[in-house]
C-alpha cells in the first residue's frame, strides 16, 4: 500500500545529505513520485530519472529513512545524475508545453562605462524544443528557434552555473546562451515550477549576438576615439616640450630679486625645461613666490588662484589651458611622464616652498608664508640694504678715481666687472664682500688714497704711489703725467694740464 502523497519539490530530485534517491520516475506516465506515494519494493512501478532502470522503494520498515534504490542485481551504487536529468527534463516539459520563454534584458558598457540597454526584457515564442540534443562537443540542456529563426540554447542551473568550458564551447558555436538559475527556488513544489523556467527564476544570456555585435561596434568606437585621444595627447605633449616663447619685465626683475634673497634654490635654473607656460619657469615661479609673499594671513593662495591669474595674464599655452589633471595624469601615464597640468605645476612648486618651510598648507591645497621665513626675509633684506650701502661707499671712491683717468686718456674697467675681480683677489663672493664692513673699509679707504695721490700729481705735487692699486691700470696713467710734469718746464710756461686733456 501506498504512502500519504507529499508535493515534490525541486530539491527532492537530488539525493538528500545522507545521498537517498526521494523520487524517482513513474514507468508508465513519465511523472516524478516520491518516496511517500508509492508501494514498497518492486511493485512501486517507477525507474531512475538518469539510468532509467527500474528501482526498488524501501519504505515499508521503520528502522532506516526512506528511499528509492537500485536493484541489486543492476550494481549500480551511485547515480548522480538522477536528479539533473529529473530538473531538465522537468524544465523540458514546461518549456516544451508553453513553447515560450522571457529573455532578460542585455546591456553592454559604454564609452563612459555606463550599461547600454541592447534588448529589453521580452517573452518570445520557441518552436522546436529539443531536450538533450547533442550539438557539437556539447549536450545542451534544451535547444529551440527563435521566432527570427536563430538558434538558442537552455542551460537550467540548479547547484552550480554552467561549467566555463562548457560555456567556451556553446559561445564558440555562435548560438544564443540562456543559463536559467533556480538554486533559490529548490523548496518550491514542481506544481509551481511553470512560472518559475519560464519568466520568474534570475537568467542571463551567456552569450548573445546582438550583445556581442553591440559590444563590437562600441569596441571599435573606442579604438577609434583611443586613436584620436592618441593622437591629441602626442601633440598636447609636443606643445608642452616647446620651449619659453615670451618673457615679463616684471617677473625677471622678480628673478634677480629672489636670487638677491638666496631663493635660487627654489627656482629652476634650466629655463628650457618643459612647461605649460610660455614664460620661461623661473619667471613664472618668481611670480608665485611674490604673490604668496604679499598675501596677509588669514587669506591665502591656492594653485588654482594662480592658474586664474596666468589665465588673464595669456601665460599658460593656449592648447594647455583648459587641460584638467585627470587628462595630465593620463597623457603623463601614456606619453610623457613629466606631462603636467598648468595646476599641477604650480601646486609642485607651492609644495617645493612648503617643503624649504617657506610656505605652510593647509587643508584644500591653500598655501601661506611661514611667520619664520617672513622674519628671516626681514633679515636677509636689511643685510642687503646695508650691502648696497657698503656698495655704494665702494662705488663712489672708484667713480672719483675714474673722473681723474679720463682727462688723462686712462681708461677704467666697468665698476661690476672690477668689483668681481677685487672679490676674487680677496678670495671671496661679492656678496660676503659687501657683508664684511673691514674688507669694504679697507677697499674704500685703499681707493681714496689712489684718488688723492693722482690729484696731487694732476696738480703738480710728486707723491708715491701705494703699492696695491686694487687692481686699477694706474701705470700707464703715472707715466703720462711724469710726460707732462717733464714738458711743463720745455714750454715756457704753457699750461701742462692742457697736454693731458
Amino acid at each position: 500500500m501506498a504512502l500519504m502523497a507529499t508535493k515534490i519539490t525541486i530539491a527532492d530530485l537530488f539525493p538528500d545529505d545522507q545521498g537517498m534517491i526521494l523520487v524517482a520516475k513513474d514507468a508508465v506516465d513519465g511523472l516524478p513520485r516520491h518516496i511517500s506515494e508509492v508501494a514498497n519494493g518492486k511493485p512501486c512501478g517507477c525507474i531512475c530519472f538518469g539510468c532509467e532502470r527500474p528501482m526498488v522503494a524501501r519504505n515499508g520498515g521503520a528502522v532506516r529513512a526512506h528511499h528509492f534504490a537500485h536493484r541489486p542485481e543492476d550494481m549500480v551504487y551511485d547515480c548522480t545524475t538522477a536528479g539533473e536529468t529529473a530538473l531538465h527534463e522537468r524544465a523540458k516539459e514546461i518549456i516544451a508545453k508553453h513553447r515560450r520563454v522571457t529573455l532578460p534584458a542585455t546591456s553592454v558598457p559604454g564609452l563612459d562605462g555606463k550599461p547600454v540597454e541592447v534588448t529589453p526584457e521580452r517573452s518570445i515564442d520557441l518552436t522546436d524544443v529539443r531536450l538533450e540534443v547533442g550539438a557539437g562537443e556539447v549536450v545542451p540542456d534544451v535547444t529551440a528557434t527563435m521566432p527570427d529563426g536563430r538558434r538558442i540554447f537552455i542551460e537550467i542551473a540548479n547547484t552550480h552555473p554552467c561549467p566555463r568550458e562548457k560555456i567556451a564551447k556553446l559561445v564558440a558555436m555562435g548560438v544564443e546562451v540562456l543559463e536559467i538559475t533556480v538554486r533559490v527556488y529548490r523548496e518550491t513544489p514542481l506544481a509551481e515550477l511553470d512560472d518559475i523556467i519560464l519568466d520568474l527564476a534570475p537568467r542571463e544570456f551567456l552569450y548573445s549576438s546582438e550583445r556581442a555585435a553591440k559590444a563590437d561596434e562600441i569596441a571599435e568606437e573606442r579604438r577609434r576615439m583611443e586613436e584620436k585621444e592618441f593622437q591629441e595627447a602626442e601633440r598636447l605633449v609636443g606643445i608642452y616640450r616647446e620651449p619659453p616663447t615670451a618673457s615679463h619685465g616684471r617677473a625677471a626683475e622678480l628673478v634677480e630679486e629672489m636670487s638677491l634673497w638666496d631663493l635660487e634654490g627654489f627656482m629652476d635654473a634650466d629655463d628650457t625645461l618643459p612647461s605649460a607656460f610660455i614664460v620661461p619657469r623661473r619667471q613664472w615661479q618668481a611670480a608665485v613666490f611674490y604673490r604668496l609673499m604679499s598675501t596677509q594671513y588669514p587669506e591665502t593662495v591656492s594653485p588654482i588662484d594662480m592658474v586664474n591669474r596666468f589665465k588673464e595674464r595669456e601665460w599658460t599655452k593656449r592648447d594647455l589651458v583648459y587641460i584638467t589633471n585627470e587628462q595630465s595624469r593620463k597623457i603623463a601615464a601614456d606619453h610623457d611622464a613629466n606631462f603636467r597640468s598648468a595646476n599641477e605645476e604650480i601646486l609642485a612648486y607651492m609644495r617645493r616652498l612648503e617643503k624649504g618651510d617657506i610656505v605652510y598648507q593647509r587643508p584644500g591645497k591653500t598655501f601661506y608664508v611661514t611667520v619664520d621665513f617672513k622674519k628671516r626675509l626681514k633679515a636677509i633684506l636689511e643685510a642687503l640694504n646695508e650691502a648696497d650701502a657698503s656698495r655704494e661707499a665702494v662705488e663712489e671712491a672708484y667713480k672719483a678715481i675714474d673722473a681723474l683717468v679720463k682727462p688723462g686718456g686712462g681708461r677704467m674697467p666697468d665698476f661690476d666687472e672690477w668689483l668681481q675681480q677685487h672679490a676674487d683677489r680677496l678670495g671671496v663672493g661679492v656678496r660676503e664682500f659687501l657683508a664684511d664692513d673691514d674688507l669694504v673699509y679697507q677697499t674704500e679707504e685703499s681707493l681714496n688714497e689712489i684718488g688723492q695721490v693722482i690729484e696731487k700729481r694732476v696738480g703738480g705735487e710728486w707723491e708715491e704711489l701705494p703699492e696695491d692699486l686694487m687692481g686699477l691700470p694706474m701705470v700707464g696713467l703715472v707715466n703720462r703725467l711724469m710726460q707732462a710734469w717733464d714738458d711743463v718746464h720745455a714750454s715756457d710756461g704753457y699750461d701742462w694740464r692742457a697736454l693731458i686733456k
